[in-house]
């Protein structure tokens, strides 16, 4: 769908067709370069931190004599990525259960629950 509609110009009144003209002004555009440059300079420093800083840590609790602090260190590193992904996904049941937000809300606007409306 997005390659169809690199060749069109598209507004809220609908479609034109403009073939090549969106490529043309692209690739001519002055910003192309410094957006590719920031986007593989995202990506590097990205995949630098998210890979090195791990290793770095883990290896320094490896050095730990003692294996309670080292438990504890592990404890330390490892809520902070737990909580909010476990925090998150409790949201997102409770907005889709059967009597959860999302038809909270349809029932607030007056669309009623949305699986009612299901011939079984």
């Amino acid at each position: 769908m997005a390659f169809l509609t690199s060749f069109h110009y598209v507004d809220v009144r609908g479609w034109r067709w403009v073939g090549l003209d969106n490529h043309e002004r692209l690739f001519s555009d002055a910003r192309l370069g410094q957006s590719f440059r920031n986007l593989f300079f995202l990506a590097g420093f990205n995949v630098l931190v998210v890979t090195t800083m791990p290793l770095i840590v883990a290896a320094l609790i490896f050095r730990v004599k003692s294996t309670v602090a080292q438990f504890w260190w592990r404890i330390v590193f490892v809520i902070p990525i737990v909580v909010p992904a476990v925090a998150i996904i409790l949201v997102w049941r409770w907005m889709y259960a059967a009597d959860g937000g999302l038809n909270i809300l349809l029932n607030l606007i007056g669309f009623g629950r949305a699986d009612a409306q299901l011939v079984g």
